[in-house]
């Protein structure tokens, strides 16, 4: 069975794997914002583009060969939902016939606080972990959870 240890993902000081870094748009206004950011933008609004990309990295890594939960981080805001993108990208994965051990978690995670939305400043973890709780866990229990954020 693979692990997400032997898919070389880049591991965090957390311990928290991770495909490539985030650099936020800021209008325009981020001399860091790259091509990977800008994925995955058009992953979030639901483009082809984006969709395409990260479906075919998941693919490419073979992350169907574990038993792994795919789990969507919930919008800052408990009022709203998952993005188009992001529950498009979550259905498609999971409900291939060829993938019998990715298990659909997107419901898994659920905010009970909002938390403002950080155009510049504090991009803590730990603001977002304290606002959040596990609902479904026996989606997660004994498996893997892949983290689906930026939704």
């Amino acid at each position: 069975m693979k692990t997400i240890e032997t898919i070389n993902y880049k591991k965090s000081d957390h311990g928290v794997y991770y495909m490539e870094l985030y650099h936020p748009y800021y209008s325009g206004n981020n001399p860091n914002f790259d091509a990977f950011s800008g994925r995955v933008l058009d992953f979030k609004n639901g483009k082809k583009g984006g969709l395409d990309y990260f479906l075919a990295m998941l693919y490419a890594k073979k992350i169907y060969e574990g038993d792994y939960t795919i789990v969507s981080v919930p919008p800052s805001d408990p009022a709203k939902h998952l993005t188009h993108g992001t529950k498009i990208f979550v259905d498609s994965f999971c409900s291939n016939p060829q993938i019998k051990s990715i298990k659909n978690g997107s419901g898994c995670l659920q905010r009970t606080v909002k938390v403002p939305k950080s155009v510049s400043g504090n991009r803590s973890i730990k603001k977002h972990l304290d606002s959040i709780v596990v609902s479904e866990c026996s989606l997660t229990n004994e498996r893997t959870s892949c983290l689906q954020a930026n939704s």
